[in-house]
């Protein structure tokens, strides 16, 4: 969303007036207006009286520049004419609105925009001298409207801290206009000043309110259209300001995030103001949309008392064979009543989440954002043969995110699961996990945080109180207790398929959002300290991992994890015959070949749906020192474990 909203930048920031046909302004609003009342000690001489007349005639005939020169000379013979001052005004607010115009379909942009900088600065000056030194009574009644759109329109997006300066110029001018009558039943009052707040919230809008004050305005705005009898009997200039106030309405649910929302309010723009400026910008928007939609679409989302909630989920099943179902030591007999120790076996499970964000711009305080959220998932193993191994497990959580800065976030979960092995209960696990999360971007982002995420850093710690319900045979076999993590993963992004495989995705056909995806490399480190009931299990541990992911043309993808564990058991072992400490050595090895049967943005009706098949290969050795009177490494083992799969999120 923030590649949206940059790419508007100029339609948002600085010719916003022209995204909205604004040219057709002067002449709607302007058309019938006469001026307030003038005392006699502010009419023009009679010498420039005909000037004057000629440039009104000029002004409201269309002809703009012979307005303006016959003006600009009567300014020069009398400089507080307030009549000529405010027609001035009004001339250079229209070269504005046509430069800003000119803009939006020219190859240099630049210059129609400088010249519409320039020309809105003037009609400031001019409408900043009628409202600031000319007594109120004498004031031309739609002077402050005037001057704060001006403010906005003469916005240098190269001079953020002028534009900051100007939109809130703006703001305070519009807040005072609409404050009494008539600007208080003025909808194009409400409507300037709701761009205004958009503008300031574009600008430096955290922490701030602006957005919400920017809603409110533009509804305001739609109510006093509704409620106008001139709009009721000219139904096109009712379209038009429609129209409007629905593209800025648009806008808002794009900043929001929301662009399911923000693509509807542009399609109805584009039915509402269909061949116009406005319509063609729009349309421009919504193409943004539906390309930010394929490469990363948003969630399945609910309204609800507390607002949008995003829910996202997924099944997946799968065959495996198991060379080691039982996780049989080497040299050891099998359990009594298991034929073999390999079985083929089906898995089945499900998941899903409902979350709700919260942003600076919904009013949250402190920090950028806010995601909080419930889940769960359930995981079912049958093996046809080895059925005392079948495994059942549940899932719920609970979880809240939160983004302190940009790209700086402190996340806490809760999970409680339930397992059941052989359909009969075997333990139960209440874990509590905070983590700290820092992105980090490239530098071509600039100050709105666009760049592109090169880098991720999570540090993480787990407590996890643990209750059996296998019998035991002694005391010192309990492993109900706590079991203690904490971690640090690094992932970099180091390369998107389109650049790794630049060949195969020059072409045209194949820009699909599988080009977006990202060679990375993943390492990360974890120590545990397991304190339980008994004694047996009381361990510290060291893990160390290397993981990558590599995109390949074909929309497939091969995923590989190297993991290696060093367990040092801290009290002898009563099984192992010479009553040794234990030490556990264990490596474990994933292969995988995956390859993408729906992408997301795919399908127009289900955005977010994936389908994925995947191939793996998962082999485990554990080395083990301890072996028992009948010589047998009860804890040393090895296990392949090759599987097909199928996933579907949504």
């Amino acid at each position: 969303m923030n590649r949206i909203l940059s790419n508007l930048r100029h339609v948002a920031m600085v010719g916003v007036l022209a995204a909205l046909a604004a040219t057709l302004f002067v002449t709607e609003v302007r058309s019938q207006e006469p001026l307030s009342s003038e005392t006699p000690a502010t009419q023009p001489p009679a010498a420039g009286m005909v000037q004057l007349n000629k440039a009104l005639s000029a002004y409201h005939a269309g002809e703009y520049e012979t307005a303006k020169r016959l003006l600009e000379k009567l300014r020069e013979e009398q400089p507080h004419n307030l009549t000529c001052l405010y027609y001035l005004g009004l001339t250079y607010l229209n070269d504005g609105l046509s430069a800003s115009r000119d803009a939006v379909g020219a190859v240099n942009k630049e210059t129609h925009y400088s010249e519409a900088t320039r020309s809105f600065a003037k009609a400031r000056d001019i409408f900043e001298f009628i409202v600031e030194r000319t007594d109120p009574r004498l004031r031309p009644i739609e002077a402050a409207l005037d001057l704060g759109i001006a403010k906005l329109g003469s916005e240098d997006p190269s001079r953020p801290i002028d534009a900051r300066e100007l939109a809130q110029g703006a703001l305070t001018t519009l807040r005072e206009y609409t404050s009494e009558e008539p600007g208080r039943s003025d909808r194009l009052g409400h409507f300037f000043m709701g761009i205004a707040y958009y503008r300031l919230d574009r600008l430096d809008g955290d922490g701030r309110d602006y957005l919400n004050q920017a809603e409110r305005s533009f509804e305001e705005a739609a109510r006093l259209a509704a409620n106008d009898p001139g709009l009721s009997r000219d139904t096109e200039a009712a379209a038009r300001f429609g129209a409007r106030v629905t593209y800025y309405q648009g806008l808002i649910e794009a900043t929001r995030g929301r662009r399911n929302a923000a693509r509807a309010k542009m399609l109805d723009v584009i039915d509402a103001a269909s061949g116009t400026d406005l319509a063609d910008q729009a349309r421009v928007l919504v193409n943004y949309i539906e390309e930010e939609q394929q490469r990363s679409p948003e969630p399945l989302s609910i309204e609800s008392p507390i607002g949008p909630l995003w829910i996202e989920g997924g099944v997946g099943m799968g065959h495996q064979y198991d060379s080691n179902v039982v996780l049989l030591g080497k040299d050891t007999e099998l359990p009594r009543g298991i034929g073999r120790k390999d079985d083929y076996r089906f898995g089945l499970q499900a998941d899903f989440d409902v979350s709700r964000t919260i942003t600076h711009r919904d009013g949250l305080s402190l920090g950028r954002s806010l995601t909080f959220g419930i889940g769960g998932d359930t995981f079912h193993m049958w093996q046809p043969d080895v059925d005392d191994f079948d495994i059942n497990s549940y899932r719920t959580r609970v979880y809240a995110n939160w983004e302190l800065y940009n790209d700086l976030f402190l996340g806490l979960q809760y999970d409680y699961t339930y397992t059941q092995l052989g359909h009969e209960p075997y333990i139960s696990s209440n874990r509590l996990t905070p983590v700290f999360s820092y992105v980090w971007r490239d530098a071509k982002g600039g100050p709105e945080g666009a760049g592109e995420p090169k880098a991720r850093t999570d540090v993480y710690y787990s407590y996890d109180y643990r209750d059996y319900f296998d019998e035991i045979s002694r005391p010192g076999f309990d492993r109900d207790g706590a079991y203690h993590a904490v971690g640090i993963t690094q992932t970099f992004n180091l390369w998107r398929a389109s650049d790794v495989w630049s060949a195969y995705y020059s072409s045209a056909a194949r820009e699909a959002a599988d080009a977006d995806r990202w060679l990375l490399v993943r390492f990360g480190y974890m120590y545990r300290n397991e304190r339980t009931q008994g004694s047996e299990f009381d361990l510290f541990g060291n893990t160390v991992f290397l993981g990558t992911e590599v995109p390949l043309p074909y929309r497939l993808s091969f995923d590989f994890l190297g993991e290696f564990t060093w367990d040092s058991y801290t009290q002898p072992s009563f099984i192992d015959f010479r009553r040794h400490e234990r030490f556990d050595f264990i490596q474990r090895y994933v292969f995988g070949l995956s390859r993408i049967l729906v992408g997301k943005g795919e399908n127009s009706k289900m955005p977010s749906l994936e389908v994925k098949a995947r191939a793996g290969i998962e082999l485990t050795f554990q080395d083990s020192n301890v072996w028992d009177r009948l010589s047998q490494d009860v804890f040393s083992y090895n296990r392949a474990v090759y599987a097909l799969q199928l996933s579907i999120r949504f």
